[in-house]
Formats: structure tokens, C-alpha cells, sequence
């Protein structure tokens, strides 16, 4: 039982650790960059991937496959998305959502790296949900 314990407050510990790196990511988008994306009338390069992304967190995938519009919809005011993003908590990285994100987060043209190469704006989001990501997976 006792290591049971333990291996339970190191998880938490390393959930924890996830969860404030996420925080820190979130932090550092700014309205001006979110401004700035959303007023693209096309993704730009490197981006449709994040777009897709904030598309399955928010539950707006579109049917049409207009993931760009939908995205620019979302993003529409940058205070509202902001605050969309910082109420995302491990609860709402159920299984399902886990799942539908998968294939991203393990496609290397979403790599921190590659989105951080990116834009500011893309490699802030992907480290964000990265984190968050990270810290549902841990059972």
C-alpha cells in the first residue's frame, strides 16, 4: 500500500508540474497575437494543424472541412478564447478527447518544434496542449 501511495503523489506531483507548464504556455499568448492569426484570411504556413487542434478542444469541428473559418470563429474574441483555453482543465481531456486528438499529437508536423518554428502563436498553443495532453494521459 505504501508504494501505491507513493507512485500516486508522484503522479499527482508530475500532473501538477504539466498543469503549471500549461499555465505558463497560456500565459503568454497575448489578444494582439490572437488578433493577429484570426485576422488571416487563410492559415498561416504551418498552422492548419493548430487550427485543427483548437477546433477538436472546443468541440467545433466543422463538417464542411472549413476548419480555418471555424477556427477564426472561435478565435473571434480573443478575451472569450483566452478564457475557453484557461478553463480547459484535466477534466475536460476525457478519453474522448484524448482520442480524437491522437493522431495530431503524434503527427510530426505538430512537433513543439516544428509549430514553435512556426509562429509564436502555434508553438505557444502546442506546448500548451502538449502539457495538458500529457497530464491526461497520466493514470
Amino acid at each position: 500500500a505504501r508504494v501505491v501511495m507513493a507512485d500516486a503523489s508522484t503522479l499527482d506531483q508530475k500532473r501538477a508540474k504539466l498543469l503549471e507548464e500549461a499555465k505558463g504556455h497560456l500565459d503568454k499568448i497575448t489578444k494582439s497575437l490572437i488578433t493577429e492569426i484570426s485576422e488571416c484570411m487563410s492559415p498561416p504556413p504551418g498552422l492548419s494543424l493548430v487550427a485543427k487542434a483548437i477546433c477538436i478542444c472546443f468541440d467545433k469541428v466543422p463538417e464542411d472541412g472549413k476548419i480555418w473559418d471555424a477556427t477564426r470563429t472561435i478565435m473571434l474574441d480573443p478575451e472569450q478564447f483566452l478564457q475557453g483555453l484557461s478553463a480547459m482543465g484535466l477534466e475536460s481531456f476525457g478519453d474522448d478527447l484524448l482520442e480524437k486528438l491522437k493522431p495530431l499529437m503524434e503527427d510530426d508536423d505538430f512537433s513543439v518544434e516544428r509549430c514553435c518554428k512556426t509562429s509564436l502563436f502555434g508553438g505557444l498553443l502546442r506546448q500548451w496542449l502538449g502539457c495538458l495532453y500529457a497530464a491526461a494521459q497520466l493514470k
